[in-house]
């Protein structure tokens, strides 16, 4: 799919690479054609926090950042700057509605205004 996307977006997505003949190594990823717009993931896991926090967890101590960070960096790729990430953990397990509505208003509002 991203390899569709990709190829059909091929001069409104991104125009290269990012990188030029005259330095092949340097540049990579600079290419892309959304400067100045953003992206936000807003996900939902089952997994509790902890999975992603505590060291020798699921996660190995990575934030959901780093487990997305392949989707980020693809969104980076065409120029898009990435958001603070919101989450709602445990969400079949321990679920916990209310506070969720309540996280994530307080989430826009911080990273919106």
């Amino acid at each position: 799919y991203i390899d569709e996307v990709f190829i059909a977006g091929h001069g409104k997505l991104y125009q290269n690479d990012g990188r030029h003949r005259v330095s092949p190594t340097e540049g990579f990823g600079t290419g892309g054609l959304l400067h100045g717009k953003k992206h936000m993931l807003s996900l939902t896991w089952n997994a509790p926090i902890e999975a992603f926090t505590r060291e020798g967890d699921f996660f190995e101590g990575k934030d959901v950042d780093a487990v997305y960070m392949p989707f980020h960096k693809l969104n980076e790729f065409i120029g898009l700057t990435r958001l603070p990430i919101f989450t709602c953990n445990d969400v079949v397990k321990n679920p916990q509605v209310e506070q969720y509505f309540a996280d994530y208003q307080a989430h826009l509002k911080k990273v919106f205004g």
